[in-house]
């Protein structure tokens, strides 16, 4: 395949600019980072993939491959299905815990379950159900009925919720309980009863139906504040005249979200 783009030099003088001008704003003051590179940059993920991408080629599937027999990776969080001891597991993380890097690892090695980000995943009668983890001291920070937040937004919110735990769970009976948990928690928080019920039978009607598996609209993002509704209000109803500009590309030529 043949590069096509600005001169490669050009990319690597701009990456290093982005990378040495980390700066960020706590407070009313604002601070150069000097190592590694800020959370909040566009570009920090996309940094901390390529720089874990080096490091697992270098450090693990190289020297414990023959360990692993699956490997998954977000980011910096590992889940690894090891074929060997859980000894053998156990010195590899404090191995890899010595090395001359800033990565240090925590670990949580099982022979029967195991949390990975918002998933526990289990070994069962040579199955692997996965459901979704919440700790026993998990707080409830679902965002409040009562916030100052777009209603679209919270009218959106339980049934992103509600899909992200039918999406994370492979039984049907933990789904069932997960979402009377949900749902639950949501009451707490002053969403209406009816409302939810509204919102999980559409979550539920989606997943029968595949429909969360159609292309993505495109977003208009925009910071919110008084006028915000409005902007959003003179799109829609103008969205007709502005699909007809025969400038835009196709992706341009649904209503897109705002």
């Amino acid at each position: 395949m043949t590069y096509e783009g600005p001169p490669i030099e050009f990319r690597l003088e701009l990456l290093t600019l982005a990378l040495r001008n980390n700066y960020f704003r706590f407070e009313e003051r604002w601070y150069l980072q000097i190592a590694g590179t800020s959370m909040g940059a566009a570009m920090a993920p996309m940094y901390a993939n390529a720089y874990m991408y080096i490091y697992e080629q270098q450090w693990i599937l190289s020297k414990f491959g023959q360990y692993i027999q699956g490997y998954f990776r977000y980011i910096d969080a590992l889940s690894i299905l090891w074929g060997g001891s859980v000894w053998e597991a156990s010195d590899m993380v404090q191995h890899l815990n010595q090395l001359e890097s800033p990565i240090r690892f925590t670990s949580n090695i099982s022979t029967t379950s195991v949390q990975f980000l918002d998933l526990e995943i289990s070994v069962k009668e040579q199955r692997i159900p996965y459901s979704l983890y919440t700790t026993l001291m998990h707080r409830n920070t679902i965002l409040h009925n009562d916030s100052a937040h777009p209603g679209a937004l919270k009218k959106s919110f339980p049934r992103a919720q509600f899909l992200r735990v039918i999406h994370n769970n492979s039984e049907r009976d933990v789904v069932e309980q997960q979402l009377k948990e949900m749902m639950e928690r949501f009451l707490v928080r002053g969403y209406r009863w009816g409302d939810l019920l509204k919102e999980l039978d559409e979550a539920k009607s989606a997943c029968t139906n595949k429909m969360v598996n159609k292309a993505p609209r495109m977003v208009f993002p925009m910071n919110f504040n008084d006028v915000s509704p409005m902007v959003s209000r003179v799109i829609k109803e103008n969205w007709k005249m502005l699909s007809s500009d025969y400038t835009l590309p196709k992706i341009f030529k649904e209503l897109p979200l705002s």
